[in-house]
Formats: C-alpha cells, sequence, structure tokens
C-alpha cells in the first residue's frame, strides 16, 4: 500500500483508462482556470488531502475542487505523470492488470484508508482529531488467526509515510510495534494482548529472506516508510522500492501460487474526474491506482469494475473461507476478473528497478493442461453458491459420458447435476449443501459427438416459433449454444 496518487495523476493518458477527458479546466478565482498537463517533475507537492478537503475535491460530484484546496497556489496537483515517470508502473499495468475503478473506502486520509484495509470499517470514524487510541470492531486477521491462516503485517521502520506533512500524529518514527496511521493494529486489543498475534506485526526487512527462503504467510500486508512511500516524495524512490519487492516474490519459490496487490492509500490532493459512487454515508472516496501482478493474471488488462479496499477482504475471506466482517466486505466486488486460470502461469519478468523500458515485450500464453476453469454461468465471475447455475471450461476434449463432481472445502464430494454439455463445456448446477472455500471441480467424459450436419440444422431451427415441446427443448439448445460462443469469444 504506497501513498497519495490520484489515477488520473499516474494512469490518466493509459490506453483504455476512463481517463482524462478532453477539455478538462478546473476553476481557480480569480485567476484562469487551470488544465492538467504532464508533469515531469520526479518530487511533487501534491495537496491538502484530509476528510473535509476529500469532500471540497468531489463538489457534491463536480469534481472541480482540487486546485482551490491546494495552497497556496495550484501547484502540481493538476499534473499527469506517464511512462517517462514512471515505467515500471505502467509495465506492470502492460504486462498484468491495471485496475481502472479502484476508489478509496472513505472520503478521508491515511489512517481511515488503512483500517478499511483491515476492518471494512474505521468505528465511525472519520474526522482527524482526535485520534482514537484504540479499537473495538473486528478486523480481519481475528478471522484468520481463528482458522489457522498464517498472516503477517510488515512494516518498514523509519518515519512513517505522512512525516513529511508535520501533522499531528503523523510525526512518528516508527517500528512494526508502533500504532500510526498506517499501522493501526497495535491499536487493536485482539493484536496488541495475544503475544501470538502481535508477533506478527514484522519487520518488512523480513519480508524479502521470506520471499527468497518461500515462507511468505498465505495473507501479508507491506508498509513503507516516508521515502519509499511517495507521499509525495520522489516518484524514482517508491517505484524502485515497490520493483523490489515484486522482484523478490518473482524471484522466489512461491511466485507461482501468489497475487500481488499494489495501491494507493489515498489521493493526495492530486486530481481525478470521476465522480466516486455513493454506497453510504461514509464512501466511497476519490478513485486510485490498483494493480494486480501474478502469474495468473490477465495479460495487459484494465478491469472497469468498481473496487475499494474492502474488495481485498473479500477476496480473503472467499479464498480462506472465513465470515464477512460487515456489509462493506459481504457486498464488495471480489477482484477475481483480475484472473485467468484457463491459462498455464506465465513466468516472471524482472524489472530494473530503477526503470525498465517502456513498453515491455508480451509474455506467451499458453493453455493450463488439464486444469478445470469455473465461473459463474450468468457474470463469468469465479465466485458461487450452491444452486448456482455454473460452467466448466475443459482445456482438451474428452470421450464418453459426462460427469462433473465438486469436492468443496471440507472434503466432502458430490455430484452434480449437468444441464448442458458441449464440447469444451459443461454447465452444471452447484450441488446443495457445498461448504464455503476453496472447491475442486473434477470433469470425465463428454457429451457424444453431434450427427454430422446436426448442428447446422438445430441453428437454422432456432428462428422457428415454438409449437411443441421439442421446440421448446431446442430454444434452450440454442440459447445455450449462444452462451457457449459468446465465453469462448
Amino acid at each position: 500500500m504506497q501513498e497519495n496518487r490520484s489515477f488520473d495523476h499516474y494512469f490518466g493518458t493509459y490506453p483504455g483508462t476512463e481517463g482524462i477527458p478532453p477539455g478538462v479546466c478546473l476553476p481557480n478565482p480569480p485567476a484562469a482556470c487551470v488544465a492538467p498537463f504532464h508533469n515531469p517533475a520526479l518530487v511533487n507537492n501534491g495537496g491538502a488531502h484530509f476528510d473535509l478537503n476529500a469532500v471540497a475535491d468531489v463538489d457534491g460530484g463536480l469534481m472541480d475542487g482540487f486546485v482551490p484546496q491546494a495552497t497556496p497556489s495550484p501547484g502540481d496537483v493538476m499534473g499527469w505523470h506517464d511512462s517517462r515517470e514512471i515505467p515500471n508502473y505502467w509495465s506492470c499495468a502492460k504486462l498484468y492488470v491495471l485496475q481502472g475503478r479502484l476508489f478509496e473506502s472513505v472520503l478521508a486520509y491515511s489512517l481511515i484508508s488503512h483500517l478499511y484495509m483491515l476492518a471494512a470499517q474505521s468505528g465511525g470514524y472519520i474526522g482527524y482529531l482526535p485520534i482514537p487510541q484504540s479499537y473495538s470492531f473486528p478486523e480481519i486477521t481475528e478471522l484468520l488467526a481463528g482458522v489457522q491462516i498464517d498472516w503477517r503485517y510488515y512494516v518498514n521502520r523509519g518515519p512513517t509515510p505522512g512525516a513529511g506533512d508535520d501533522e499531528d500524529g503523523e510525526t512518528v518514527n516508527g517500528d512494526e510495534t508502533t500504532y500510526s496511521f498506517w499501522n493501526p493494529l497495535p491499536a487493536f486489543p485482539m493484536v496488541a494482548n495475544d503475544p501470538t498475534q502481535f508477533s506478527r506485526l514484522t519487520n518488512a526487512a523480513q519480508f524479502y529472506t521470506d520471499a527468497q527462503n518461500g515462507t511468505l504467510p498465505q495473507v501479508s500486508w507491506v508498509i513503507p516508510n516516508y521515502s519509499q512511500s511517495e507521499h509525495p516524495t520522489a516518484i524514482n524512490d517508491g517505484m524502485n522500492y515497490v520493483t523490489g519487492l515484486i522482484n523478490a516474490v518473482m524471484q522466489g519459490p512461491q511466485w507461482n501460487s501468489t497475487a500481488i496487490f499494489v495501491a494507493w492509500d489515498d489521493w493526495g490532493g492530486f486530481y481525478d474526474h470521476v465522480t466516486p459512487p455513493v454506497i453510504d454515508q461514509y464512501g466511497f472516496g476519490i478513485r486510485v491506482p490498483g494493480l494486480v501482478i501474478s502469474p495468473y493474471a490477465r495479460q495487459g488488462y484494465v478491469d472497469h469494475k468498481t473496487y475499494s479496499f474492502d474488495s481485498w477482504l473479500r477476496l480473503i475471506e472467499e479464498r480462506f473461507g472465513v465470515a464477512s466482517l460487515n456489509s462493506r466486505d459481504s457486498c464488495a466486488n471480489d477482484m477475481y476478473d483480475a484472473f485467468d486460470f484457463t491459462l498455464a502461469p506465465r513466468p516472471p519478468v524482472i524489472l530494473d528497478p530503477n526503470g525498465s523500458p517502456y513498453p515491455p515485450a508480451p509474455e506467451a500464453q499458453t493453455a493450463n493442461p488439464g486444469t478445470v476453469a469455473t465461473v459463474n454461468a450468468a457474470y463469468g465471475t469465479y465466485s458461487l453458491a450452491p444452486n448456482a447455475l455454473a460452467s466448466a471450461y475443459v482445456p482438451q476434449p474428452i470421450s464418453g459420458n459426462v460427469t462433473l463432481t465438486v469436492t468443496d472445502s471440507a472434503g466432502v464430494a458430490r455430484t452434480a447435476q449437468i444441464y448442458a454439455a458441449a464440447v469444451n463445456l459443461v454447465n452444471f448446477i452447484v450441488p446443495g449443501g457445498t461448504a464455503p472455500g476453496i472447491a475442486t471441480v473434477q470433469v470425465s467424459g463428454a457429451p457424444k459427438g453431434p450427427e454430422p450436419h446436426s448442428s447446422a440444422r438445430r441453428l437454422r431451427a432456432c428462428s422457428q416459433p415454438i409449437r411443441s415441446a421439442k421446440d421448446r427443448q431446442q430454444r434452450r439448445w440454442c440459447a445455450f449454444m449462444r452462451t457457449a460462443r459468446r465465453r469462448s469469444i
């Protein structure tokens, strides 16, 4: 989790995104308006970025308050960067997934963002002062510990990311045990009072060793110090640091089972033109960049689904079979759209921390032999529920009668009802009683091949009026084939 950059500030000119619209010029009374501009400077200033500034920037959805909130002058809040200043971030977007609609969870600042990152709430606290000294609501590490899921919260020692602001609560020279805006876990009694859990707050220097040794936990967070954070210190220092973290994972033995999420905890006063969706009295906040890096991430994919920091919690909860914390994470989109498990894992691409040439060469992609990718038949997402209609994509055609077995997280195997089947696709009903968590789907056999030219005859019959039960069956077959073709495309 990095610091204080808006989406338009970093990716507003990236192809295929909902980027900076033409002709924008924000009011700057009594002077002339200020238009977005390319800023080649590697050190930025940004603007005020607390809760009241966020409300003023959004200005009821007009997104025109950024310049007046930048004091004493417009400065660089309307400036944007591209591959010339941040080549590695743009390379990650080109090689993996760029999230084009990731919003802060709340119209607020860093402490609130980090609370929502861990708990999908802040206990109703969104102001700046006084800063809470303890939190009584549950957070995700409690749930993970309850089911023996290993986690660590890695913190880089030194001045905290907001030290440059010189504001109360931010000028902390801390370590992993110090409560700060960026490390609120020591203020949760369930962590602070349990030596086993408190020991999971870890010096970030250990991250590189754990990556090299293949001992990274199942869930981890990595928090920068001031010089690494981009808040808003030198951009190249932050990019260098993040590239080093990613390279460490890529060069370790756990790369093929890892997903890395990179984001920025608030907008830092920099301009973004997209009005945040209003989902409750607190949020969402202003749009920030998000990257998903994994051997299974879709290559060069811009994800236009709406996410917030609550979405990471939703994905963790689904992946490890733990309950949701509240309505925020239970209703959040889960980010699984970033992945394509029908393809074999891609090898790592090691980037030069000082900046690799952009654009990078695309990676070859091959099918993942023997892997059955299963998605929600209606929406194409990986999240499923008992009795839902699902689609299983089989990499190679198989012969014989089709059977499909779902083995749930409790180890119980159930034979699924087959709804329809084609050469590489089986539509089935997820068996009732399937336990929450990761399930294994096994497909054997395949539908018998159609009689010669029967597909052509059936397709011609798709437009005929329904006069009998046979005609209704034919129409269902037509609808299934149209769905299968769209999915294959």
